[in-house]
């Protein structure tokens, strides 16, 4: 409830802030603004809208039935984090189950893990063909289990129960085409990759208007309902979002439970976040770029909220965040001026960005970590948006997930040329013409800059420790060891 108050207080000093803003900019640099500004303050809004009523679920009271394909999907994943994940599976205690190794690197060593588990190894003469997807639906063809468990080879399951606990609400809802977990991650504990307001809040948001997506792994299908569109897709770069979608473009239903029962690694190091997040970013505008989820009859209205706050979430960091960080400098060098009140906007916006701040806080488990990235990461969405646009299918490639500790300088030039370009601007403003009002507005944006992208330019500039996987009976753990 406190979370609730806090939102909704949010939302309406944005609000007052955006009005106020409509009466008070000039020229076309104003209007640009106040579009600028207008689209970051309607995220807090969308999840107002999406988010308030939540349903968190946790395992089933009904029986578990049917037969489970467990597919483990494997390309050039090192041995030392895919053979716990293989050994974890094995420790599943639902006995109605069949273990697919569904192998796209054809690796004879992974051939003979999977046989000492006991599993089916499979392996595709096309491979990569449509990549991850293409490989499940290979799995299809060679297997004939009720529902499908798909795990990814960096993804160990600790929780042997999962079927026992989730497979029952399949049997409660015969409609229901998927069940998605929560997922964790080996991580440090302040990294952003733990996805806190997603798994938290935006899947649960999703979850009460039938709308909550497939996360990729830690995922179970109804065979039927897969079948009944032909299998995963293969349109989109990665499988799970766009067929959570068709499902429920075909009028399937999906549940999230918000309960971990998977552990894996997720990237460190900064192109590999990049690579990882740009995807995703890339995956959600194309869909909505080019199979728009507005002009779906089948789905409802709020599943059509929900598809669409995605990709209008990735849009705004992509081209708003690197405009907004832009304008005090285009208005100092060209003597611009953006707001006619600039006292009176300073009083509307920090009241706005502290309440901003404070709630992203807390939605986000007590860190700005996640705001932070969604931020500075946005040359990877704002080349995912380019590549949405332009016509054809862009290539793809699988994410490194083991760090190797070293420095991504070229990642942070955009950042690192804004902080210069910003600072620069005052000091030639401030040398050429004393201080007046307008440096008050560049001040207000400034602040906002540094702290935005301050987690991502020092990743840049220094990296993070050097990491090991260390493997013990059935876990996977990552230990970090220095800096480069």
């Amino acid at each position: 409830m406190k979370l609730k108050v806090l939102l909704l207080c949010t939302v309406l000093i944005l609000i007052a802030y955006v009005v106020w803003l409509f009466f008070h900019v000039t020229g076309p640099l104003g209007w640009l603004f106040f579009v600028v500004e207008g689209s970051i303050s309607l995220l807090p809004l969308l999840f107002l809208i999406n988010h308030w009523t939540q349903r968190h679920v946790h395992k089933s009271s009904y029986p578990a039935e049917g037969s489970v394909d467990v597919f483990i999907t494997v390309v050039n994943e090192p041995l030392e984090l895919f053979e716990p994940v293989l050994r974890s599976l094995s420790r599943i205690t639902y006995e109605n189950k069949k273990i697919y190794v569904l192998d796209d690197g054809g690796r004879s060593v992974v051939e003979s893990l999977a046989t000492q588990y006991g599993a089916t190894y499979i392996s595709r003469a096309d491979r990569p063909a449509f990549y991850k997807a293409g490989n499940l639906n290979n799995g299809l063809l060679v297997s004939s289990g009720d529902f499908i468990l798909v795990i990814d080879a960096d993804q160990e399951v600790t929780n042997p129960y999962i079927l026992d606990e989730l497979l029952g609400h399949f049997t409660e809802d015969s409609k229901l085409s998927l069940v998605a977990t929560r997922q964790s991650f080996v991580t440090p504990p302040e990294d952003f990759n733990h996805d806190i307001l997603f798994y938290e809040h935006i899947q649960a948001g999703k979850n009460a208007d039938n709308a909550a997506i497939s996360c990729g792994s830690g995922v179970i299908y109804r065979r039927s309902s897969l079948m009944a569109i032909g299998g995963f897709p293969t349109w989109n770069m990665v499988e799970d979002l766009y067929t959570s979608y068709k499902l429920h473009c075909a009028g399937f239903k999906s549940l999230y439970v918000n309960k971990i029962y998977t552990k894996g690694t997720a990237p460190l190091d900064l192109a590999d976040i990049y690579k990882q997040r740009g995807t995703w970013g890339l995956d959600t505008m194309r869909l909505f770029v080019k199979d728009n989820p507005l002009f779906k009859r089948s789905l409802t209205w709020r599943q059509k909220l929900h598809y669409s706050e995605l990709a209008i979430t990735y849009a705004i960091s992509a081209v708003c965040i690197p405009l907004l960080f832009l304008m005090p400098a285009i208005s100092l060098l060209f003597g611009w001026q953006a707001v006619t009140d600039i006292y009176g906007y300073s009083a509307f916006r920090i009241p706005s960005l502290i309440m901003l701040l404070i709630f992203y806080y807390y939605v986000c488990g007590k860190t700005f970590v996640a705001g932070q990235f969604w931020a500075g990461l946005f040359p990877a969405y704002f080349k995912g948006l380019v590549l949405a646009i332009m016509p054809g299918k862009p290539s793809y490639k699988v994410t490194s997930k083991v760090s190797s500790g070293g420095r991504h300088l070229r990642q942070i030039v955009p950042h690192l040329v804004l902080v210069f370009v910003s600072f620069g601007s005052v000091l030639w403003y401030v040398f050429s013409n004393g201080w007046d009002s307008i440096v008050l507005f560049t001040f207000v944006i400034q602040f906002l800059m540094v702290f935005w992208l301050y987690p991502i330019i020092m990743r840049g500039l220094f990296g993070v420790p050097k990491l090991r996987v260390e493997i013990e009976p059935g876990k996977i753990g990552v230990v970090a060891t220095q800096r480069n």
